[in-house]
C-alpha cells in the first residue's frame, strides 16, 4: 500500500464517522460525538489536500513505472515539462523517451 492508498482509506473511514453523528451520539454522548464529527471533519478536508498534492500526472507515471511486471513507460513528445523531466532523469530507469522521440523529450524538460 502506497502513501495515496493509505491516504484515500483514511478519508473514507473518518467521512464515514463524520457522517454518522446520530449513532455517535447514542453511543458516546452529545459533546464527545460533536468533537468526533469535528475532528473526523477537519481531518477529512486535511487529508483531501494532501492527497491533491500527491496526485500529480508525472507522479501518477512513476508510480505505474514502479509496479511489477512493468518493464518500461515510454514517454513521446507530447509529454508535459514534468514528465519529460522524468523521461529524461537517469535514475527512472523504467520511464524513457519514445525510440525516435528523444531530442523533442529532452527539449520539453529543458523548456521546463
Amino acid at each position: 500500500m502506497n502513501v495515496r492508498v493509505a491516504i484515500a482509506v483514511a478519508i473514507a473511514v473518518l467521512a464515514v464517522f463524520a457522517g454518522a453523528s446520530d449513532n455517535l451520539q447514542v453511543l458516546f454522548g452529545e459533546t464527545v460525538s460533536k468533537l468526533i464529527v469535528a475532528g473526523c471533519s477537519l481531518t477529512v478536508a486535511s487529508l483531501a489536500a494532501a492527497l491533491g498534492v500527491l496526485t500529480t500526472q508525472s507522479g501518477q507515471v512513476a508510480n505505474v513505472a514502479d509496479i511489477p511486471g512493468v518493464s518500461k513507460v515510454l514517454v513521446n513528445d507530447q509529454a508535459s515539462p514534468a514528465i519529460a523531466r522524468l523521461a529524461m532523469d537517469p535514475a527512472n530507469s523504467n520511464v524513457a523517451p519514445e525510440p525516435g522521440h528523444e531530442r523533442a523529450v529532452a527539449e520539453i524538460a529543458k523548456a521546463a
